[in-house]
Parts: C-alpha cells; structure tokens; sequence
C-alpha cells in the first residue's frame, strides 16, 4: 500500500464521521493539481514576456511560432488534464454485483484476516476453492456473465470483491483509495486526484504525452534565451541588472522544467505508450501481478494483441491525437493474445458485426488440436 492509498483512506473514514470538515479536506487533495497550473502559468510568463518578448528573440517571425508551437501544445495537454478529471471512473456495472445471500454464502467458505478485518479468497482449503468455484459459476451463468481471468489457475474460481460484493471483470481491480472496483484498473494518480481507468486512460496517455512535447519545446527554445544573455546581456554594463534578474528568471525556469521533463513525465510517457500500451498492454496493476487467464494453465496468455490492435483498444478507430471520447471497447471484455508458438486451449471473444463491441453473448471456449 502507497502513502497515498493511506491519506485517501483517512480522508474517506473521516468524511464519514465528519461530513464538512471531511469535505474540506477532500478538497485539499487537489492541491497538488492546483500546484501543476500555478507552475504552468509561471512557466507561460517566462516564455511569453521574457523570452519571445524580453527582446532575446528579435525575428518576428520565429516569435510567432515559438508561440503558435508552445501554446498549442499547451492548448492540448490542459484539454487533455479537464477530460481526465471530468470523466467519470469506471465503475462495475450492477449485474455483477451478488445478493446478500451469494455473498453470505461466499464469507463461509473464505478465509478472514482478524488484524485487517476482511475477507480473503486465498489461504483456503481445496474443499473451499471448490466450493467457491461452484458459487460464483452459479451466480455468473444465472446472470449470463462470462469471464476470462480467473483468480488462480489451479483452482480456477472466479475473482471476488469482498469489498463491494461482485464479480470482477476481466482487468478490473479494486482501488482502496477510491474505495470501489474499477474498470480497467491502471493506477490512482495522486498528482490529479483521479482514478486513471477505462473511461479516462487516453485521456491521460494525451495529457501527459502532450506536457512532455510542450515541456521539450519550452527547454529547447529557453535554452537559446541563456545562451543569448551569456553573449550579448552582460556586455552591457548599464542594463546589467535587469538582464541578471532576466537571465535567472529564465534559469530557474530552464531548471525546474527540466527535473519536471525528466520525471515524471519522461518516466510516465515512455512507460505507458512504449511498454504498458504498444509492447505489452499491460496496466500499471497487471505489471505487478500478471492477470490469470484460463483455460490457459502456462502463462502464455495475455491482453497484448500487436501494437496496433493495442493503440486501437485504448484510442479507438480515428481521433488519436484529440482528447475525444472515441474508445470502442466496453471495459468489460477484452480479446485474448496468444503467442505464435503456443498450442494449447485458447479462448475466443468474436465482435458484434453491427457495433464492434465486445458482447457476452459472444464469447465462447475453443480447443485448437495441433
């Protein structure tokens, strides 16, 4: 558990007890997003007053598109940031969520831990995984729902949430500092004070790719506004003050986008695009702990599609680069990837002809003979 999970954990216990103090306090999470747009008007000021119009750069034309490049890309990265916060997280629809007496059911036949006070589906006898297997199956043809990740490739039970008293999808997780299962559960970012999940992920990817470009640009183009006061400011013995305090200002400016370029979001944008996105698709969540997927019993199954069916599962069929709602997929069901070389069972999901989304009614368990 991060440092982060146990202030969002306090800060939902005590809003529970105290409903407008609580408040105040979950307001007081935001900060740390206040913070990014403070430092992203003082990073505009220096670029715009001292460097394109401090008389460092005296073509008009180069003014024009160091700012038409800077303030697009600025343009960009907080469209991108008001999507990811107004998007809703996602949630688990509620069929998959159990009656009281499933759920009694399943608290008999699971492990408790009397220090954290919850429920385990592991550290269970073999009697009890077969129990429970029996259960959820039941529930889970009972409301039709079909499933491919399963919580251990032995017993093959399905995943439980004692928490929220449901079946998980495939890829969804419960976040313990929102409190609830996600869809497509990657990470709760601390620096938006949002769950990044299926609804808001290209978002994310967006906001953080499109403050990486803008980021490199302004270092790239400040860079030149240092190296012009190294030649021509100090020689100027009348001025020297103003430019001294010009110079530091544009240092200061250089210096702190430069830790910022590095991490985190050289760190997030090369991760998530190249490795979580394009080489793996995998989530933040599933690095740590590779999903299960039955009937595959060597680990050789995965979410990882190629690059280009992975991109088009996060970003949709067109509208790439805008941050626009153009996702087809569900959050629910997810098309299975298997290596080339492997031989064994293999589960199928098909698409709908007429709106090429995932549908339960579609899925089905195939074996490949070789």
């Amino acid at each position: 558990m991060s440092w982060s999970t146990n202030i969002y954990e306090f800060v939902r216990a005590y809003r529970q007890k105290n409903p407008t103090c609580g408040y105040i306090l979950y307001l007081c999470l935001n900060s740390i997003v206040l913070g990014q747009l403070i430092l992203l008007v003082y990073f505009c000021y220096v670029y715009t007053f001292e460097l394109c119009f401090g008389g460092v750069i005296r073509s008009n034309i180069r003014i024009a598109i160091y700012l038409v490049v800077f303030y697009g890309l600025v343009f960009m990265s907080i469209w991108s940031l008001i999507q990811v916060l107004r998007t809703p997280v996602s949630r688990v629809p509620k069929q998959y969520y159990v009656d009281k007496e499933t759920d009694r059911r399943l608290k008999k036949v699971s492990s408790f831990d009397c220090i954290e006070n919850r429920y385990f589906q592991e550290c269970i006898s073999f009697v009890q995984a077969k129990q429970q297997r029996e259960i959820l199956n039941e529930f889970a043809e009972r409301r039709g729902l079909n499933f491919a990740e399963v919580f251990s490739s032995k017993d093959r039970q399905l995943r439980y949430c004692y928490s929220c008293k449901l079946i998980k999808p495939d890829r969804c997780y419960h976040c313990r500092s929102c409190g609830f299962c996600v869809l497509r559960y990657d990470h709760h970012c601390p620096m938006l004070n949002t769950c990044i999940s299926h609804g808001n992920y290209k978002f994310f990817l967006l906001y953080i790719g499109y403050a990486f470009l803008s980021t490199l640009w302004s270092v790239l183009t400040l860079l030149e506004g240092i190296s012009v006061y190294f030649v021509d400011g100090f020689h100027d013995s009348q001025n020297w003050t103003a430019h001294l305090s010009r110079f530091l200002l544009i240092l200061i400016c250089v210096l702190v986008q430069i830790v910022v370029l590095y991490y985190p979001l050289a760190a997030l944008f090369f991760d998530h695009i190249l490795y979580s996105v394009i080489k793996d698709n995998e989530t933040t969540r599933e690095y740590k702990r590779r999903p299960i997927i039955h009937p595959d019993s060597k680990g050789e199954a995965s979410y990882n599609n190629g690059a280009w069916k992975n991109l088009h599962d996060i970003f949709g069929s067109r509208l790439w680069a805008f941050p626009l709602n153009t996702i087809t997929t569900d959050g629910l069901h997810w098309e299975i990837g298997y290596p080339e070389y492997y031989d064994g069972p293999r589960l199928v999901v098909l698409k709908s002809p007429k709106n090429q989304t995932y549908i339960e009614e579609c899925i089905k368990e195939i074996v490949i003979k070789r």
